[in-house]
């Protein structure tokens, strides 16, 4: 489609209006795990809120409070269960050293004994066998006890850098609202001030509807859809919107012509014939 076959006469697509970054990806489902994630978790949190009768604050520190718990146990027993196997290797070290210290003397013991001729055929085999065990190839090493590790926790620290760079960016955004908002108290941008008068109108009357929580799921859900949809079916869409648009300016000029010259031709006599 050209762009005269556009809505607003637009050349950019529906990503690069959208910003073109991850917000855009997810409205517009070319992230959809991520976007699906977001569903499910809004709606798990919908139904927790209305159904269960738990508030924020309750959920909250009952989440905290779970998480807490359950990385305090896995600390701790991390550390009593590498403690009992430094132990136990430690006690299978020395048992290991001790027997290869026996079986050291018992060599020297038959050593002497072939030294002096006294050494059987019993304490020759015994000899071999023991300097077999304690050649350096077939010696038996203790095996290194692998440590249960502790749990897997980022570094918890908040740096001066990106401290300043949330505090700047709140400070940018608050004085932008303040600056609106003297323009309109003073009256200085009279269509802003019906703008934001329409704007909270509009959340008044929708407020008076539905519930917080509940607008704030259907407004995502629809942030979510109506965007993807339409980058869908934008052809369609645009063709039908566009020739709705032409039928309205054509039953407007009818209005006018029939209607409200009508209107104006009576007041001009009136004002004539006064």
């Amino acid at each position: 489609m050209s762009t005269s076959d556009r809505l607003f006469n637009r050349q950019r697509t529906v990503h690069q209006i959208l910003g073109g970054g991850l917000v855009a990806d997810m409205m517009l489902w070319r992230q959809k795990n991520v976007t699906v994630g977001i569903l499910v978790v809004t709606l798990a949190a919908w139904v927790v809120f209305e159904r269960s009768g738990y508030t924020l604050l309750s959920l909250v520190s009952s989440v905290l409070l779970l998480l807490v718990a359950i990385l305090f146990l896995w600390a701790k027993s991390a550390a009593i269960l590498n403690r009992s196997k430094l132990i136990l290797g430690t006690a299978a070290a020395s048992t290991g050293t001790r027997k290869r210290h026996d079986s050291e003397d018992q060599s020297i013991s038959i050593y002497k004994k072939h030294c002096l001729g006294h050494a059987t055929q019993k304490d020759r085999k015994t000899a071999r066998s023991k300097k077999t065990l304690l050649e350096p190839g077939t010696s038996q090493a203790p095996s290194i006890q692998q440590q249960e590790p502790a749990p897997p926790l980022p570094e918890l620290y908040l740096s001066e850098e990106m401290a300043n760079e949330v505090a700047a960016f709140i400070r940018d955004r608050v004085n932008a609202l303040l600056s609106v908002s003297e323009d309109i108290a003073l009256g200085k941008d009279s269509r802003m001030f019906f703008k934001v008068a329409a704007y909270l109108w509009l959340i008044s009357v929708i407020g008076s509807l539905t519930d917080f929580l509940t607008l704030g799921y259907t407004s995502l859900v629809l942030v979510l859809t109506i965007p993807a949809l339409y980058e869908k079916f934008e052809d369609h869409i645009d063709r039908y919107v566009l020739m709705g648009y032409k039928k309205l300016q054509q039953l407007y000029v009818r209005f006018d012509v029939e209607c409200v010259s009508k209107v104006r031709k009576w007041i001009l006599e009136k004002k004539k014939l006064s």
